[in-house]
């Protein structure tokens, strides 16, 4: 599906050329670029039994865990700073919390859903020297990975 602004939709409907072509392009490069996922695309069993720490509980850390925590996933642990006031709301839906660098030295699979602003001091502090050999690091967004704030 693709979005148009008004004002193009508008000059498209009026048979403006040069708005529809414009469209166009919008729409292949969107084709190009978006592959959505299903569940018929993946293997739960490869995560079920991983070691999986979640970084922060905000509405992208919350989704996150909660859906492999549902989907069948064992071993999935809320990672907080310590005096969070998210450990409440976690252990009240049932998920275990543990503090960063503990998390980081347990896990399989370490996924960072912070705020971009904190990943990199986080990383640096609480992760590179505690992460097992090994394991693997997700981020929900690249931003940090992207610009080398985090190698």
């Amino acid at each position: 599906m693709v979005f148009y602004t008004f004002a193009v939709f508008c000059q498209i409907l009026n048979g403006n050329s040069r708005a529809h072509r414009y469209a166009r392009r919008q729409k292949r490069r969107k084709e190009r670029i978006m592959r959505v996922y299903y569940d018929r695309d993946c293997d739960i069993n490869l995560i079920k039994d991983k070691k999986v720490a979640i970084l922060g509980y905000g509405s992208q850390g919350h989704a996150h865990a909660l859906n492999l925590r549902d989907s069948g996933a064992k071993n999935v642990v809320i990672a907080l700073r310590e005096g969070s006031p998210s450990a409440a709301k976690c252990e009240k839906e049932g998920l275990k919390v543990m503090g960063i660098a503990e998390a980081a030295a347990w896990c399989d699979v370490i996924m960072f859903t912070m705020p971009d602003e904190l990943q990199a001091a986080t990383y640096k502090k609480y992760v590179h020297d505690n992460l097992r050999e090994g394991a693997a690091i997700a981020f929900a967004h690249g931003l940090n990975v992207h610009f080398g704030l985090i190698e």
